[in-house]
């Protein structure tokens, strides 16, 4: 498979159908065969809808990859949203990073995370965190190779009812 060039640059407001599409796409492939159809269209629409992305662009960090003007990954970041052991309010935190499954394995994760990790105000923490799903290998290999480290484990629950475990991984700056 020939590597696609990619850019990376902020999402504009004229991204959202195409970023929602893409969200709601890598949330199904993620978590479709963990949630109901009932949390997942929940999921969907509280953190991966148009109205969700028009809701926090400007306020939140987001970065899309582009291939051929498609969307193809993004990623979320900023301050801590979870409280996890031992952060501090300057520790930042890596919310989502998804690559559409035709694209991974380009460089188009390593080149968001490391873009979102030279972000302003991600140099300037001490500590970066992310959670991810203790089931999803490669993902949890990719952070180590980009020296995330597991420091903790959490469950996941939908309105009380427990879905899944998660690793707390965090990378010294």
């Amino acid at each position: 498979m020939a590597i696609k060039k990619f850019i990376i640059r902020d999402a504009k407001r004229s991204d959202l159908k195409e970023l929602s599409r893409l969200a709601k796409e890598t949330c199904i492939e993620a978590f479709g065969q963990v949630l109901t159809n009932t949390q997942l269209e929940e999921q969907i629409a509280q953190t991966r809808s148009e109205d969700y992305f028009n809701a926090i662009l400007g306020k939140e960090n987001i970065m899309l990859a582009l291939s051929e003007n498609q969307i193809v990954g993004y990623v979320q970041f900023g301050s801590l949203r979870s409280s996890f052991k031992n952060s501090t309010k300057n520790d930042r935190e890596l919310w989502r990073l998804y690559i559409d499954s035709d694209n991974q394995g380009q460089g188009i994760g390593k080149a968001l995370l490391e873009t979102a990790l030279n972000n302003p105000d991600m140099k300037k923490a001490k500590n970066i965190y992310l959670d991810v799903w203790d089931q999803n290998k490669r993902a949890i290999n990719f952070y180590k190779k980009q020296g995330f480290k597991v420091v903790d484990k959490n469950k996941w629950y939908i309105d009380g009812e427990y879905i899944l475990n998660y690793l707390i991984m965090k990378r010294e700056q």
